[in-house]
């Protein structure tokens, strides 16, 4: 309750709503109202409408039945079968108007003929005159109406110009019949607003804004589009220059593609070349494959000292590095250098070999060739050490030959003695002093003799047993007794030779039969293995092939094979599974196990076909076929008994395919 109810949502009551004025802007939805005056912009919406004063409405008024003392206002529905009388009225408009008697009125107005077998007289005469009116104006304060008005001046009105065609050089005013469809073209408009759709050829004009434009721009340059929808795909045969360009196609351009940020959810492939001027390129990959030969780094520098620390990084933080060294000109790496085979890869060749090695440690099992070998260590090797010079102590050097020698022999009283080797002295032997016999001496009566500093024999000697710490002999015929001969490193061409322990060695070279009944172990072995056996899958580099995606290990039985592209063979025997891609005839009739094919060019059955939906075009009666959508029918006769539903029914009246109704019964509304 109070002076003034104000609201800009719902007023709601289960009771009576009453004032003096009841004022909405949307819609008033009551059972009852009551009040002096009701004025809404909107609409009202109820049962019944009763007032004992004036409903005024701008729009339509709709109702079952509309009630009244007084009407004003223009009936729109032309049909109006239960008016048989009238009042007397000011004016007439009737297609036609059939009379026995006399027809008088102020005006009378029609669009059709006025025909009488007495005089028209009027005040105006309007419409079509058969005959010729000449006159200098026409001047109205009513209308006229009349089939063809011709004037070679102006006409003007206050009111509005009815005519079946109006003709004229210029029209001036607003045509207020909304449909002009004998207007094809116009001049140059100011604007044009269309509530429906607009069809034509071509539409051209300074400015537009549309809800919805369907057909083709022609028109290249369309600056003031920021945005559009998704696109199937785009074509530019100039530059793009957008924030994002997204697509889950493929973006393709015989120019200089340039952005902020590109982002490929796919696959990208660059058929011209790739240029980043970027401050860093990250590849987020499995493998980086690099077809070109050259991988240069540093490359907008020259100089040592630019390119310094420039190289290759593993691992993030680095794990292995392989970075150059302007301080030393060199590559130098954080992790050692080891071949993949052991004895098989070379470091540096015969005509590329390198200067000068420093190592702490080196180990070689085969042979070291080199300019200069330098070690503060000891060089141990079990073959042969060869070189033209060699440095430091020679200590534990044994079995030097005299020719290495820079003097191998000695001269006594004018007798040279080689090193090894015997010789004559000649001497008085008055002279000879002390308690050593001189070697001159060539015969003795004597049976033993001390301990001698060396002997010299030209003649054989035979004895029991020779013993001493030290021999050399050009030839020694029987069998050592002594298991452990350390100074021997080579020997001659053995027939056969027996070891019962092991056999180390750089290399083990043989014509004939390496017979062991323990392990022999080398880094490599040449020759032919067709006398081997037993060879176990791991001491193969391969023991297993992959066939399709089902590795084949030597020894295995393998019953199911995965992963097949493709499989080519005259005959299957058995049950297939998965796609097979290669064209062929399958010789088993029951395949259980196929599910789906690809696109058949021709199906033949000659029983019955069962599946859940049927798409494509069905040749035949189609008997038995039934529920069909009509979407999926695009020729043919189809009968009714067919269809699902054959009817439709339009008020009480069932309207079927193919029939022809003439009456419709049941309608409540009709618009």
């Amino acid at each position: 309750t109070g002076a003034n109810l104000l609201t800009a949502g719902l007023i709601s009551a289960t009771g009576n709503i009453t004032g003096g004025n009841i004022l909405g802007g949307a819609n008033v939805n009551a059972t009852t109202h009551t009040g002096a005056t009701v004025s809404v912009s909107g609409n009202i919406d109820a049962g019944n409408i009763r007032t004992a004063g004036l409903i005024s409405a701008t729009g339509n008024i709709t109702g079952g039945n509309v009630s009244a003392t007084n009407l004003s206002g223009s009936l729109t529905t032309a049909a109006q079968a239960n008016i048989t009388s009238v009042g007397t009225l000011t004016s007439l408009n009737s297609g036609a108007i059939s009379s026995s008697g006399n027809v008088t009125g102020a005006n009378l107005l029609t669009a059709g003929l006025i025909s009488a077998t007495g005089n028209i007289t009027g005040g105006n005469i309007i419409g079509t005159i058969v005959g010729t009116v000449s006159t200098t104006s026409v001047s109205a304060s009513g209308n006229i109406d009349g089939g063809n008005l011709r004037t070679t001046g102006l006409i003007t009105a206050t009111g509005n110009i009815t005519g079946g065609n109006v003709s004229a050089t210029n029209l001036a005013g607003s045509l207020t019949t909304a449909a002009q469809a004998n207007i094809t073209s116009v001049g140059t408009l100011t604007s044009l607003a269309v509530t429906g759709n607009i069809t034509s050829g071509n539409v051209s004009g300074t400015r537009g804004a549309f809800t919805n434009v369907a057909g083709t721009l022609e028109t290249a340059a369309q600056t003031n589009i920021t945005s559009v929808g998704t696109l199937s795909s785009v074509s530019v045969s100039g530059n793009v220059q957008g924030g994002n360009i997204r697509t889950a196609g493929l973006v393709s351009a015989t120019g200089n593609i340039i952005g902020q940020n590109l982002v490929i959810n796919g696959n990208a492939q660059i058929t011209g070349n790739l240029t980043v001027n970027g401050t860093e390129t990250i590849f987020n990959v499995a493998n980086l494959t690099v077809n070109d030969k050259d991988i240069i780094v540093a490359n907008n520098v020259t100089g040592g000292a630019n390119i310094d620390g420039a190289g290759i990084q593993a691992g993030n933080p680095a794990t292995a590095t392989w970075f150059y060294n302007n301080a030393t000109t060199s590559w130098q790496s954080n992790v050692g250098i080891t071949p993949t085979t052991n004895g098989v890869l070379n470091l540096g060749g015969a005509s590329n070999f390198w200067g000068n090695a420093f190592l702490t440690t080196s180990s070689v099992t085969g042979n070291v060739q080199g300019g200069n070998i330098r070690t503060a260590g000891l060089v141990s090797a079990t073959g042969a050490v060869s070189g033209s010079q060699f440095n430091g102590s020679g200590a534990g050097l044994t079995s030097i030959p005299n020719g290495a020698l820079t003097n191998s022999a000695v001269t006594v009283n004018g007798t040279a003695i080689s090193l090894g080797g015997s010789g004559t002295v000649t001497a008085n032997a008055a002279t000879l002093t002390g308690t050593v016999l001189n070697a001159t001496v060539v015969s003795s009566s004597l049976t033993s003799v001390g301990t001698l500093g060396s002997l010299a024999v030209t003649g054989n000697i035979t004895s029991g047993n020779v013993s001493g710490t030290r021999g050399a002999f050009t030839n020694v015929a029987g069998t050592l007794e002594t298991a452990a001969q350390t100074n021997i490193t080579s020997v001659g061409t053995l027939s056969a030779l027996s070891v019962t322990g092991n056999v180390q060695g750089g290399n083990i070279r043989t014509a004939g039969l390496v017979s062991a009944t323990g392990t022999v172990t080398g880094s490599s072995f040449t020759g032919a293995g067709t006398g081997l056996t037993s060879i176990p899958n791991g001491a193969l580099s391969n023991s297993s092939v992959t066939l399709g995606s089902t590795a084949l290990t030597l020894g295995a039985t393998v019953t199911t094979v995965a992963g097949l592209t493709s499989v080519t063979s005259t005959t299957f025997v058995g049950a297939l599974t998965g796609a097979a891609t290669t064209a062929g005839t399958v010789t088993t009739a029951a395949q259980p196990n196929i599910t789906s094919v690809g696109t058949l060019s021709a199906l033949a059955v000659t029983g019955n076909t069962s599946s859940g939906n049927f798409i494509g075009t069905l040749n035949g009666s189609g008997a038995n076929v039934t529920a069909i959508s009509a979407t999926n029918i695009s020729s043919g006769t189809l009968a009714q008994a067919r269809l699902a539903n054959a009817a439709v029914t339009l008020g009480s009246t069932a309207l079927t395919l193919g029939a022809t109704v003439t009456t419709v019964a049941g309608l409540t509304s009709v618009t």
